[in-house]
């Protein structure tokens, strides 16, 4: 009986609410034990919101615990609680010994989820003194999941019904808050972006994009607000931005932290929501959030689909900087080769202010001296920062790793030719190591190219430059597209200027498929993600382009070999 109990006990912590009512339902015990065994099946059954049943357990534990104080109390709110929720409100109040219903409220609030509202405000009847309360708390629950109709229907009911004065009051301003919330002011884009404080760089490199991607929407004004990187921050303003500045829609911001607290406020006013992070949020509770840039784990997906698929390639390894965007790097890719039927020999993390990398690549290879470690690899994935990755290159030579920096470089028996794979990190002239060619033929995936012979990108470019002087990054690039994508959205949607139009957008950016910016070809996915073309690039001695079918980059770095670069 004792381990019957203990392992209640256990399962109870563990929210086993099944493993409860299969394991004590049939118990013969009595006094101290029978009482035990009561409130655990009381409470089983309460976690299963099979209330009625839960009350009755409670009420058959309530003559057993009179003796003791605390053993009492517990009954009795456990019976309380459990009538309460199976609509027999009165009963318990009794049951509590609670006049005023003060203490039942506090009892019972934390039970009341939205589905448990809904049945037991349907079974009240009307004149039950609960139900302006429970009306209430119903349009609390109901705002809570952006759910605006309903929470107002529910508000004005508890406003209606009330005759506490303290509901009334509660009830208007829940409508006076709704009220707001409903008021759209179909010009106005919420733009949050950190421009001052660490990451003011990044934010005023977002906004350049922003605001050239919104020249073409003069009608459009964009409300900017400064996070200043701070999550709170982001909160407080984004709210502001809908119940004060009626925004129809909210860019932005860039950073994790920031982007996950902004997202809790859209998604619980059911706002349209692009942000420009590169990292998720969590989605699946946030249906008008989206997500335009491709993440660090997607990047290496891509390009471990692209090492086995088109370049045949079974056996790899990783060196990964260990921070977030790198772990994610290293995780997208792993995974894909294994689902592919790939195999992963080795992998290392470095610090990412490390310097020397001597270590680390004697360690992946199981080496002491250069040249004696043993590379059972054909590729290596390095995800990270140009500069990092430039550092990293010249120690692979050093311990004897064969570098394939041709296409028809095979290497030797148990000693293979490697090839480098990357991620847009490598997409900057800083990555080069010039004189022995180390970063000639690797291969990295990035969102964006420009390739002058596509109008779209080339405008942008050019625009870009134009207004800057400067050319465009990936970033500048990905954040053009999520600008355009939602501007767009906004603009093919009429109707009246109220909450109405804020779901049309959300509708509209949901059934996006085949738009064309200058990232390539964009559909937008269930979970909020923006799938869109990915640029394969391959390093040619000192130029970045797109890589050829095998067959043809074999034949064009031949002629470059017989002609001479740059002929």
């Amino acid at each position: 009986l004792r381990a019957a109990l203990a392992l209640g006990d256990d399962a109870l912590a563990r929210r086993a609410y099944g493993q409860i009512t299969r394991g004590l339902g049939q118990l013969k015990t009595q006094g101290t034990q029978e009482f035990r065994r009561l409130t655990l099946l009381a409470s089983a059954y309460e976690g299963l919101e099979h209330f009625e049943r839960a009350a009755r357990l409670w009420l058959r534990a309530l003559p057993l615990g009179e003796a003791k104080p605390r053993a009492d109390a517990s009954a009795r709110q456990g019976a309380a609680r459990a009538l309460f929720l199976a609509g027999r409100t009165q009963l318990a109040q009794a049951t509590l010994r609670d006049a005023t219903g003060t203490a039942l409220k506090q009892l019972v609030k934390p039970k009341l989820t939205t589905g448990v509202l809904e049945r037991l405000y349907g079974k009240l009847e009307t004149s039950d003194p609960w139900r302006a309360w429970l009306a209430l708390q119903l349009a609390r629950a109901r705002c809570a999941k952006a759910d605006l109709a309903g929470c107002r229907k529910a508000a004005l009911q508890a406003a209606a019904k009330g005759k506490d004065p303290l509901v009334r009051r509660e009830a208007q301003v829940v409508l006076d808050e709704i009220a707001k919330w409903d008021k759209v002011v179909p010009q106005r884009v919420g733009v949050l972006l950190p421009l001052t404080g660490p990451y003011g760089r990044i934010g005023k490199a977002a906004l350049q994009a922003i605001q050239l991607a919104a020249a073409a929407s003069p009608q459009l004004k964009l409300e900017v607000r400064d996070t200043q990187g701070d999550a709170a921050v982001a909160a407080r303003l984004a709210k502001a931005l809908i119940l004060d500045h009626h925004v129809s829609v909210i860019l932005g911001p860039v950073g994790v932290k920031e982007t996950e607290a902004t997202a809790k406020v859209s998604a619980r006013y059911g706002i349209p929501h692009v942000h420009l992070s590169a990292t998720a949020t969590a989605a699946r509770r946030r249906p008008t959030v989206f997500r335009a840039r491709m993440s660090q784990a997607e990047q290496g997906e891509v390009i471990a689909r692209y090492g086995t698929d088109v370049l045949g390639l079974k056996r790899f390894a990783i060196l990964y900087p260990n921070h977030a965007a790198g772990r994610q790097a290293m995780a997208g890719f792993w995974d894909t080769v294994v689902a592919r039927g790939g195999e992963i020999r080795g992998v290392r993390a470095y610090p990412t202010k490390t310097k020397d990398f001597g270590a680390l690549i004697s360690a992946l290879i199981g080496a002491k001296k250069p040249g004696k470690g043993k590379v059972d690899f054909e590729a290596l994935f390095i995800p990270g920062a140009s500069l990092r990755v430039r550092r990293i290159l010249p120690f692979l030579k050093y311990w004897g790793i064969t570098i394939k920096n041709t296409p028809t470089l095979r290497g030797r028996p148990g000693h293979p030719a490697v090839q480098l794979l990357g991620t847009q990190g490598w997409n900057h002239r800083a990555v080069l190591v010039r004189g022995e060619n180390l970063t000639d033929n690797a291969i990295f995936v990035t969102p964006f190219y420009h390739d002058p012979n596509d109008p779209i990108a080339d405008a942008f470019a050019r625009a870009f430059f134009r207004k800057h002087q400067r050319k465009p990054l990936t970033f500048h690039a990905e954040v053009y597209d999520a600008t355009r994508l939602l501007l767009g959205a906004l603009g093919a949607t009429g109707g009246d200027p109220n909450h109405g139009l804020r779901e049309r957008v959300v509708t509209k950016i949901k059934s996006t498929r085949g738009l064309r910016g200058v990232t390539g070809v964009m559909n937008v996915m269930p979970d909020g993600r923006v799938v869109k073309q990915s640029w394969i690039l391959t390093i040619d001695l000192e130029t970045f382009r797109p890589r050829l079918k095998e067959q043809e980059e074999i034949e064009r770095r031949r002629s470059r070999t017989r002609t001479g670069p740059g002929q």
